[in-house]
């Protein structure tokens, strides 16, 4: 009876040190041998938590088993991995794994491109595309805020109002682990810049605010294409503002239904929203989209015409019409096929 006691007691020592031994080994032995060795460049995004990373590395085949890595990381690197992009292998232990994405890469920069016309939500769909910052975190701190005391650009935006319209277009470089409040910071300081001071005196003589400024050349960067046609329909907008006529932009309608139709439905156009010129008179509430310097250059110095009406075709090409009569006939030319 002895015996089988003492047997079943070392059966439980080994199988208790070979589990021990087992556990402890997956925090140092690579998910596979040099000879079978996965090499890739991973992005680790800013704001993803260690769960996310671990699923990431397994999914690509870094790691074996997630719960090595995740104790590692929490344990070893104490609890914070960098964002930024880093070539990881198969090779590498969990241990290593979780040292190196603590440690994070060197100052290594990013390059995002914003395009003219995108709105908030576009650009924050393109920075999680690029693995910059999740959508939902770059949205929230464009509505924070707390950037609306910082910089002269903001001196006539209302309170409380997103920054919507501030984001100004461009290339900027960044380096990997900055915020999304690190690249709005450019692109507020980049608007501030290029907004000049003669840009401001002449938007004051226009009897206009920076805030309608952006406004209005949101709507035109959505509407034509050329600088040319975004001086003609900045004149047609200040001459339906002066007579009391609604701006009937179809750009602000889509900005309320998501879409990018040439001609919103009837049931689009019933809407009832602020942002619907085509049913409330004077601008939308702010700016629908984020102008490139083209749009606000126009909003500030339009181009004099005649014309009362415009419509662009599939192809891009602005149609001019002075009355309403021949609007409709260059609609059923341009837009009934």
């Amino acid at each position: 009876m002895l015996l089988k006691a003492a047997a079943l007691s070392v059966v439980c020592m080994i199988t208790f040190l070979f589990l021990i031994t087992y556990g402890a080994s997956q925090f140092f032995i690579p998910a596979t041998q040099k000879d079978a060795e996965i090499k890739k460049k991973i992005t680790i995004t800013h704001g993803e938590n260690i769960a996310s990373i671990a699923t990431l590395l397994k999914h690509e085949g870094i790691i074996r088993y997630k719960w090595p890595f995740e104790i590692s990381a929490r344990f070893f690197s104490n609890s914070t991995l960098k964002a930024g992009e880093y070539d990881l292998s198969s090779g590498m232990s969990s241990f290593d794994l979780a040292h190196i994405l603590g440690k994070g890469v060197k100052k290594q920069e990013q390059e995002l491109t914003i395009i003219e016309g995108w709105d908030a939500a576009e650009i924050a769909d393109s920075l999680e595309r690029e693995h910059f910052i999740t959508k939902d975190a770059f949205l929230k701190d464009v509505k924070s805020g707390e950037f609306d005391e910082h910089y002269s650009i903001f001196a006539d935006k209302p309170r409380g109002e997103s920054l919507e319209g501030y984001l100004f277009p461009d290339t900027y470089r960044v380096f990997f682990g900055s915020t999304g409040k690190d690249l709005i910071i450019k692109m507020v300081e980049n608007l501030e810049k290029k907004y000049t001071p003669t840009m401001r005196s002449d938007t004051q003589s226009r009897g206009m605010t920076i805030f309608n400024i952006l406004t209005l050349a949101s709507i035109i960067e959505q509407e034509v294409q050329t600088d040319e046609d975004r001086g003609r329909v900045a004149d047609i907008f200040y001459r339906r503002l002066s007579i009391g006529m609604p701006l009937q932009s179809d750009a602000t309608v889509n900005y309320v239904t998501g879409k990018r139709a040439l001609q919103p439905t009837f049931n689009d156009l019933e809407s009832n929203s602020l942002y619907n010129t085509y049913k409330h008179r004077g601008l939308p509430p702010g700016p629908i989209s984020n102008p490139g310097l083209s749009s606000i250059k126009a909003s500030i110095y339009p181009i004099s015409n005649s014309y009362v009406y415009f419509l662009t075709t599939p192809e891009g090409k602005v149609v001019y019409s002075k009355t309403y009569n021949e609007h409709l006939a260059a609609k059923r030319k341009y837009l009934s096929k």
